[in-house]
């Protein structure tokens, strides 16, 4: 009796994801596929759901039934637990939302910690040694100081005769994205 309950409540929590199954790292594609069982075992080895006797302010006239919900999300370690209502049924569903809800942020955060990582690893520090190039008048000389090219052809870049540099960054940045395959 008690698996049949743990696999209607997993069903029931299938139910209600919808926007949550892709942060669980359930794949839908494989979940149409798939049959019932299949669900239930995925979404068990993710979140961890149960129970529990709600309290009261003062600890008096407790309730006696189980309607507090307290669902674990597994991979991240997120808590979320309601007792707000009276009925297990809608305490689930709104802890499910404060779930969802917390998991997109923590996905939300990552990625904006990966953009603004990106974004400072491009910036830089602005220092004199993170220069790209110097334009050296009296030597007629061009210098890339990213891949190490001089020019002494200064009056010919000015005019918009990059050709050579352009060439010379393109080849780097090839040679660049070969190291990191291999």
């Amino acid at each position: 009796m008690k698996q049949l309950k743990k696999i209607a409540a997993a069903v029931l929590i299938a139910a209600m994801l919808g926007l949550l199954l892709p942060q669980l790292g359930v794949n839908a594609e494989a979940l149409k596929r798939g049959s019932r069982g299949d669900l239930v075992r995925q979404l068990q080895t993710r979140l961890r759901s149960w129970g529990y006797y709600s309290g009261t302010v003062d600890g008096v006239y407790g309730a006696k039934t189980e309607s507090a919900v307290r669902i674990t999300h597994i991979p991240t370690g997120i808590v979320a637990q309601c007792q707000d209502e009276k009925s297990q049924l809608k305490n689930r569903e709104k802890c499910m939302r404060v779930l969802r809800s917390r998991v997109l942020e923590m996905e939300q955060e990552k990625q904006r910690a990966a953009t603004a990582q990106d974004r400072k690893n491009q910036v830089g520090t602005g220092d004199r040694s993170e220069r790209i190039r110097t334009y050296n008048y009296p030597q007629g000389r061009v210098t890339d100081h990213r891949i190490g090219l001089t020019l002494h052809r200064l009056d010919a870049v000015l005019n918009g005769d990059l050709d050579e540099i352009l060439d010379a960054l393109i080849t780097a940045q090839q040679s660049k994205l070969l190291q990191q395959v291999k």
